[in-house]
């Protein structure tokens, strides 16, 4: 199945902890259903440097991190959170800043560092790039 996220990838970190938890989510998702974020997270977790959390860099977007980036089409910057709320029960939204794992940017922002940049096809066909500028706050590093 082909990836959404372009060739020429960058290297990304994850935490141990974020791993384990994305692997779990993933395993709960049977074969014969996994959409196609599903898959691509999958392929992303593949390819990671996986670390224990205590070792990943204050500057790699984690689960809970708040960070800023930019959209380079637009050039518009935005706040986020990347956030399992809406795939796990019980975990809040972080109101209109919140990036669910399983959408395509949640895919594409997991373990980029700031500075990094990606590229990614929207579904309606046209390809984007994101960035990270900069992490604000990563509370699952601990």
């Amino acid at each position: 199945m082909p990836t959404n996220i372009e060739c020429s990838l960058p290297d990304i970190t994850v935490g141990d902890r974020d791993h384990s938890l994305i692997e779990w989510i993933l395993e709960e998702i049977p074969q014969r259903e996994r959409f196609p974020t599903a898959v691509m997270l999958d392929q992303e977790l593949a390819r990671a440097r996986i670390i224990p959390a205590s070792e990943v860099p204050a500057s790699v977007v984690t689960l809970g991190s708040h960070f800023f980036y930019r959209e380079h089409e637009t050039g518009i910057m935005r706040a986020g959170t990347l956030t399992i709320a809406g795939v796990l029960p019980g975990f809040a939204c972080h109101g209109e800043s919140s990036i669910s794992l399983l959408t395509l940017l949640g895919v594409a922002l997991l373990g980029l560092c700031e500075g990094q940049l990606i590229s990614l096809h929207a579904p309606e066909g046209r390809v984007c790039m994101v960035s990270v500028l900069k992490v604000l706050a990563q509370p699952r590093r601990r």
